[in-house]
Formats: C-alpha cells, sequence, structure tokens
C-alpha cells in the first residue's frame, strides 16, 4: 500500500485580468417599450405602497429575475446604484419557480425612497429614448453602437454609460414588487427572521406595535416570538419577516432496546485526543465514564430523566469505544475522550436556546476542533431557507477553525423526504445511515438545500434493526439504529486525521468526501452523498500500490491562486493515468441571503498543462469553461454541471476498461497545474479575503505500476517538499510529544 503524500510548496496568486466590458445584452435579443414602461409601472406601485408605510424603515423592493442570475447580470444601475454596487443592497433571495419548472431568482434589495424615484426617472427617460430613436425597440447592436457612438439625436443630461448600463439591467429584470414571504401557520413560538434594513430589531418590532418583546429573545435580525406577537407582526408589517419557523423541535432520537452481552474492558484515559459531544445529558454510571467529563447546560428547573440520557450517553460510547462494542466496525482510530455538553432532553426543546448554548460552548472550548451534533428535528427544511440552527454551525466554523460532523436525521414518516435542521449546515459533515452492505437505511432522508446543495456528504454504518449498532446504557449493553449513531463514527476518522495526522479541517473533509467517491463512474444515491466512507482509517490515508494520492493546502488570498510545477511521471511521453481531485473549503455564510447562502466560490481547475496565447493554462479534466476567455455559461448550468458556490467540488476521470493514457500537451513536458479562481458575491464584512482550501488528488497507473518513488524524486526536484504521511509513525509522534514531563527540582 502507498501511503498518502503530503506536498508542501508556494501558490502563486493574480488578480483577473477581466476588464468587464461594455453593458451588452445576448446577441440577438431586444428590449421593447413596453417591457420600460411595465417596470416603470412596476416601480411606481412600489413608491406608492412605501408612500404609505407609517413605519420609519428603508424599503423593501424585489427584483424577479427571468432565470438564476448570475452577479455579473444583476441590476448595478437601476435602484438607485449610481456606484454600480447594488449587490451591497442584496439582503435576501430565493428561487421562484416558473411555469415550464425552471428555477429563477427573486432577489430582494433595500434602498431608499429617494434611490426609487431615482429608478422611476431614469427608466422613464430610458423609455423616452427608445420611442424617439430606435423605434420603441431596442437590439442587441443597437446597444452596442450607444456604448461605442453615443445616443444618436440626444442631447438630455443623461450618459450613454448610465443608459446601457440602465438597460441592460431592464433586460434580466422581469418586474418588481414586494416582499412576500410568510409560509404556513402561526406557531405558538415562532423563530422569524427580518430583512436587514439597518434598524435595530427590537426597536423597530416596537415601532410596529409589540411591546412586550423581551430582549434577551432578539438575536441580530432574528427573534423569537410568540404567537400573539407574530400574528400581529404579519397583520401590520408582513413585508419585514423574510423567514419564519416553529422554535420548538420535535428532536428525532433513536429507540434503544436491550441485548446480550457484557461491557468490554477498558483502561484509563491518557493523552488520546478529546472530541466535542453536544446532545442530549450524559448518564455518569457507564463503564467508560472515566474517559468523559460532562457539563450540563440545561436550565436546573429542568428535570432529567432516565430517558433523556440514552440519546447522548449512546453517542458518546461510539466515539470512545465504539470498534469494541462493534467489532464488525473496527476503524484502527483507537480511542477518544470525550467532552460532553448536554443542552437538550428528549422532550421538544427551543431552537432559539440552542443555538445559543452551541455558540458559547464553542467559544468557551478553543482546544476542541471536532465537534459532533447528533440532535436533529423531525421538520423539514425550508427550500428557500437555511435553517437557523445550520446557520449558527455554518458560522461557527468559519469563526472559529473547527468542523461539525451532524446526522442526517431520521424520517419518522413516509411523507417525509427533505433533511431536518441541523443537516441542512454547509460547512458541516453531514452524514446519513447505511446498512451492512451499503444499502440506504429505511429512515434516511436526504436534500437538496436551497434547491441545489447536495446533503448529507457521505453515509456510514448506522444500523437497522435486523443489525442494530451496540451502544452503552448504565448497566449493559443497548442496541438502536439511526443517522446519530452513524455520526460519531465519521467524526473518529475526522478527529484522527486532524489530531494524529495533523491535517488541516479542510484537507480532512476532502479526505473523507473523497475516500467515499473512490472511482465511480456515476452519481451516487442522493441518500448516500458522495458515497460510503471505508471502515478503516488505513483505507482513507492509504492506496493500491498503482495509485499515488497527495494532499495540498493553500489560502486564496486574490483571484487566481495557481501551481504549474507538479510533475508527473510518463511513460513513452504520455501520462499513463487516470485523475481525480477533490477541493472543500469552509465559507462564510449569510442566512439572510436567503439562496445565495454562501459568500465565496472557489472553481476548481486540474489537469495537464498547455499554451495560450496569454500564457500557460490547465487543461480541465472534467472541461470546466468557466473563467476563459470567450465562453459563455449561464448561471444554471454552471451551478448543475460545475457546482458553482458549493463548498465541495469533485472532478474525476473514468475509469474504465478503455482508459488509455493522456498526451502531453507541451513536447516534453511532464507538468500538470492547479488553478482555483476566487470570487465573492459582494464585499460583505463576513466574506473571507484569506479563505483556506484542502486539495486532495490522486493517480492511478493504468497499467498497475508503482510510480510514487518517481513522483516523490520529480516533486523534489520541483521544489516541493515531500512527506508521507505514514499513519503508525504519525501516532508515535503524537504519543511523544502528548506524554507530560516532570522535571526534577533538584
Amino acid at each position: 500500500m502507498n501511503d498518502l503524500l503530503r506536498l508542501k510548496g508556494s501558490f502563486e496568486s493574480a488578480p483577473s485580468s477581466a476588464s468587464g466590458g461594455r453593458p451588452s445584452i445576448p446577441k440577438g435579443q431586444v428590449v421593447t417599450l413596453e417591457h420600460i414602461m411595465s417596470l416603470v409601472n412596476d416601480i411606481s406601485s412600489v413608491i406608492a405602497f412605501w408612500d404609505e408605510v407609517a413605519i420609519d424603515v428603508r424599503p423593501l423592493v424585489c427584483v424577479y429575475y427571468d432565470r438564476v442570475i448570475a452577479k455579473s447580470n444583476r441590476v448595478k444601475r437601476l435602484l438607485g446604484s449610481s456606484d454600480g454596487k447594488a449587490s451591497e443592497r442584496i439582503v435576501g433571495a430565493k428561487y421562484d419557480i416558473a411555469t415550464n419548472l425552471k428555477r429563477r431568482h427573486v432577489i430582494t434589495y433595500c434602498v431608499e425612497l429617494a434611490e426609487l424615484r431615482g429608478t422611476e426617472r431614469l427608466l422613464s427617460e430610458c423609455a423616452a429614448i427608445i420611442k424617439s430613436s430606435f423605434g420603441c425597440k431596442l437590439t442587441d447592436e443597437d446597444l452596442n453602437s450607444v456604448s461605442q457612438n453615443g445616443l444618436p439625436g440626444y442631447s438630455g443630461p443623461l450618459c450613454k454609460s448610465t443608459f446601457a448600463q440602465a438597460i441592460k439591467d431592464s433586460f434580466y429584470a422581469q418586474r418588481f414588487g414586494i416582499p412576500e414571504n410568510i409560509e404556513g401557520d402561526s406557531p405558538d413560538l415562532a423563530f422569524v427572521t427580518l430583512y436587514a434594513t439597518g434598524r435595530d430589531t427590537y426597536e423597530l418590532l416596537r415601532e410596529v406595535g409589540i411591546d412586550d418583546l423581551v430582549k434577551s429573545r432578539v438575536l441580530g435580525t432574528s427573534v423569537l416570538l410568540t404567537r400573539e406577537q407574530f400574528i400581529k407582526l404579519r397583520l401590520r408589517a408582513p413585508y419585514l419577516v423574510a423567514m419564519e419557523l416553529d422554535d420548538a423541535s420535535d428532536w428525532v432520537g433513536e429507540d434503544f432496546g436491550a441485548t446480550d452481552g457484557v461491557f468490554p474492558d477498558i483502561p484509563s484515559p491518557s493523552n488520546e485526543p478529546v472530541i466535542g459531544v453536544i446532545d442530549t445529558p450524559f448518564d455518569e454510571r457507564v463503564y467508560f465514564a472515566d474517559w468523559v467529563e460532562y457539563e450540563s447546560r440545561l436550565d436546573g428547573a429542568i428535570q432529567v430523566r432516565e430517558e433523556d440520557r440514552e440519546h447522548g450517553t449512546s453517542v458518546s460510547s461510539i466515539i470512545v469505544d465504539g470498534p469494541a462494542l462493534n467489532r464488525d466496525l473496527e476503524d484502527d482510530c483507537g480511542r477518544f475522550r470525550v467532552k460532553h455538553f448536554g443542552v437538550a432532553t428528549k422532550a421538544r426543546c427551543s431552537s432559539f436556546t440552542v443555538m445559543r448554548q452551541i455558540k458559547e460552548i464553542v467559544a468557551d472550548n478553543p482546544n476542541i476542533k471536532v465537534w459532533n451534533l447528533s440532535l436533529g428535528s423531525e421538520l423539514e427544511t425550508r427550500i428557500n431557507s437555511i435553517s437557523p440552527e445550520a446557520d449558527i454551525l455554518d458560522r461557527i466554523q468559519t469563526q472559529y477553525d473547527v468542523v461539525f460532523v451532524v446526522a442526517g436525521t431520521n424520517r419518522t414518516s413516509l411523507s417525509q423526504s427533505r433533511i431536518g435542521a441541523p443537516a441542512d449546515s454547509i460547512n458541516a459533515i453531514v452524514v446519513n445511515s447505511v446498512d451492512r452492505d451499503g444499502t440506504a437505511a429505511e429512515y434516511a432522508r436526504s436534500g437538496p438545500v436551497l434547491s441545489f446543495f447536495g446533503k448529507p456528504d457521505v453515509s456510514y454504518y448506522g444500523g437497522t434493526k435486523e443489525r442494530p449498532i451496540r451502544t452503552a446504557a448504565p448497566f449493559a449493553p443497548v442496541t438502536a439504529s439511526g443517522t446519530s449513531l452513524a455520526a460519531p463514527w465519521i467524526a473518529r476518522k475526522v478527529a484522527y486525521l486532524i489530531y494524529k495526522c495533523g491535517l488541516t479541517r479542510e484537507i480532512a473533509k476532502a479526505l473523507i468526501v473523497d475516500s467515499a467517491i473512490g472511482w465511480k463512474n456515476e452519481p451516487a444515491d442522493p441518500l448516500l452523498g458522495y458515497g460510503i466512507v471505508p471502515k478503516s482509517i488505513k483505507d482513507v490515508l492509504r492506496r493500491r500500490n498503482d495509485e499515488i494520492r497527495f494532499v495540498l493546502n493553500g489560502v486564496a488570498c486574490r483571484y487566481s491562486t495557481y501551481a504549474y510545477n507538479i510533475p508527473i511521471p510518463m511513460r513513452d511521453g504520455k501520462f499513463p493515468y487516470v485523475a481525480r481531485a477533490t477541493l472543500c473549503y469552509f465559507p462564510g455564510c449569510d442566512r439572510n441571503q436567503g439562496v445565495d447562502y454562501t459568500s465565496t466560490e472557489m472553481d476548481l481547475h486540474f489537469g495537464r498543462l498547455f499554451e495560450t496565447r496569454t500564457g500557460t493554462s490547465v487543461k480541465e479534466l472534467n472541461g470546466n469553461v468557466q473563467g476563459t476567455m470567450g465562453a459563455h455559461l449561464n448561471e444554471d448550468d454552471a451551478r448543475t454541471f460545475f457546482r458553482k458556490w458549493d463548498s465541495v467540488k469533485h472532478i474525476s476521470d473514468k475509469l474504465t476498461q478503455r482508459v488509455r493514457p493522456h498526451k502531453t500537451y507541451i513536447e516534453g513536458s511532464n507538468l500538470w497545474g492547479v488553478k482555483i479562481l476566487t470570487t465573492e458575491r459582494a464585499d460583505r464584512p463576513n466574506s473571507k479575503k484569506h479563505l483556506p482550501f484542502g486539495l486532495v488528488i490522486t493517480l492511478r497507473e493504468i497499467n498497475g505500476v508503482n510510480r510514487i518513488t518517481e513522483f516523490k524524486q520529480q516533486c523534489m526536484a520541483r521544489n516541493w517538499i515531500v512527506n508521507d504521511v505514514d499513519i503508525d509513525q504519525l501516532v508515535d509522534v503524537y504519543e511523544a510529544a502528548e506524554v507530560d514531563i516532570d522535571f526534577d527540582d533538584e
């Protein structure tokens, strides 16, 4: 078996060379006077509405686009944005399904009333110009002529660039309207998120007439409201509500049953790594109690029953001693210590309270880098919004450099298909359950999240009725099945990779995902995510003798981050390999942006080098044309085929019987390259300018030859530092580093 290799070297970086060009519309398209006048009427109606609103708040206006709209084609000059930064005014985004079942964007902007009036005047002036100079219809050729030569026969104050941008904005915008986003009935306790209008949430709601609001129930632009308060808000200011959901969560638990047998022997803990567990309370009478530090974060008035401890205790038993309890699931990771926090009981609980607790727990325990969260809501997630539980996890992971492993939530009825919170977390590793033969468990459910993101990420063995997972109760082993019992197995592997192997969380996540994918030529079952993670950590880290697997980590700080000096051994002037690559990163996220939730996009390009008129570039494995000069790709296709805006990217050759060696595009050159193109939705405070990433690359020699020694030698000749990730050696180093040394005072 070949060890995983870790390559360390310098990535180059460069800004984008794109100039943006003049405003234009697609070839052969037109903008009609009728459409411009329709937009004028829409804006007039919006102005009339806000003129009647007594609440002191900046107006909210929705732009209904005709497609999933790219950042470059969203309104820039309309809505009063003379600086062209209308994207900074976006406070919400959702998908509207057209009559042909095609997704299209509805984006909400927060602007000044004076800017709305300015948009009305601008559109009216554009309409007059189209009517007088272009015969009531402006073509793409007309617009190009205006951009170059100016407006024919026009002597008014409107400059050609403003006119051209306003026409381009109008082409993509179908209509304007007022936000309408109230879903469902009024729950007893509603977790409500308001649009970010710049007003203090507490003061704004008092102005609406909700005088009995408790300040401790306000969290940013979100607030916990009683049924009566929510009804009052819906009646008086429904346009302020971006999202709402029932705050009382029915956590999806497991049913535990007795089983035969005795507990395995367990030594005393020493210097083993610590995994954080946030769950129901822990029962300190179990046989492995010395391995767990328990802290209750429950209100002292809550009475904890015996059954309230079952779930949390079982989860921690797997993390500490899972393979000893389940011999057929030996993962070679050893044992782990646990710091266990009890935040919920088996009964219904407040999501608002749990979210506050999770943030405080992680902040108070900065040394814990891996967290297991096996609590999950029975309710399905919403189509157009991330759950507040997932949002808090995503923000915590961005802020504190930690990774959450989250259970994929269980299906409790046939009507449920979409996952529950917080399994819609984008940054977390979400785990579903399979039976021992690799089939999705009958209780598994899946995404997509926000109609786009695939969840779960991976699957593992969580037990079935026929073959449940063996866990621990105070006085005897018990059995159960569920995604809650699949997640801790993955938490063990992630902790091994981070604590014992010294890998970054980005590389650890990429390795977990990549090991689940393997060389599949067809997409996995959505219920499985990317696939089933191998049982043994050795199979995550080590590869066959005919495979070279290496990892790279870097930081994207400019548009292009690249390394064009990866030497790949050749045979007879060709590359006898199939290749695959998996990229992972943890982007900033913003729940207020709705379906445009992730703030950063990393576009992965990996393959052989070739020469262009402007220099060296990469021939991508998957034919990715994003970022290529002159290439045109609509936003929906970019998201579907190249996973634009997803935080996990995977590209691969197909491994078939007919596979042939790759040719070189530069005669005599054995170099391949990696290029990562990074873009931000907008210059928002939570957008990270220096964002780490982890990349896993695997090469399989199609003739079965082991070329890893040759690869290492060539990499070192190219100034790469090459380290073997040797499991046994790394564990020895970790254990030696963690030994407590007593110094003799004498």
